[in-house]
């Protein structure tokens, strides 16, 4: 096939017989609550300054695949979407705005915006965007000292436009919003409080 949607195409006028044997048991509750052990025991991946190139990579690698493999799984979805369907891929700010100890992150979330860039023109009129949110208060920080955490939050409330740090609601809206809107595709919408003011 020439493209991702001419082999999707393609698998229309295959006939197959499952092996529920081997089908995939978990539910997307099982599989997400694994992706999350994934994603938050993926390193900062700080570039290192010790020579252990192995190290260095076996780290990035990591945070790659929580941030960036996962996602293009999205392609198994395909055959189950309309063609009035969109795809909404959660990713980071951390590939336009990077910060020290964010080097793999910043690298997946770079991969995540071409990826739904280019799916958005290759799966039309099937939609795809990406939502990037900035500094959200949800349990993902909750490893961290209560007083250090604390202290990151308020100082990042204190230096957005909108006074205070993002909400898990604040994500799920602007999903919603692209969800709903037909005439969005392509977009990287940045929830972020104006922090890329």
């Amino acid at each position: 096939a020439e493209d991702t949607w001419s082999a999707i195409n393609a698998t229309w006028s295959v006939e197959a017989e499952w092996e529920e044997t081997e089908a995939e048991t978990r539910g997307s509750a099982e599989i997400m609550s694994e992706y999350r052990a994934l994603a938050s025991q993926a390193p900062t991946a700080l570039a290192r300054d010790d020579g252990d190139f192995d190290a260095a990579l076996a780290e990035a690698a990591q945070v790659i695949e929580a941030s960036y493999e996962f996602p293009y799984l999205a392609h198994a979805a395909l055959e189950h979407l309309s063609d009035d369907g969109t795809i909404t891929f959660l990713g980071g700010v951390a590939g336009r705005r990077p910060l020290p100890g964010m080097t793999a992150v910043g690298v997946a979330n770079l991969g995540l915006q071409a990826l739904a860039s280019a799916l958005a023109k290759e799966l039309a009129p099937l939609r795809v965007n990406l939502i990037a949110p900035g500094l959200v208060d949800t349990p993902a920080y909750a490893g961290m000292p209560t007083e250090a955490r604390t202290a990151m939050l308020q100082a990042t409330a204190d230096a957005l436009p909108v006074g205070r740090v993002g909400q898990a609601e604040d994500i799920a809206a602007a999903i919603f919003a692209v969800v709903r809107n037909g005439y969005i595709t392509g977009a990287e919408i940045e929830v972020d409080g104006g922090a890329h003011l």
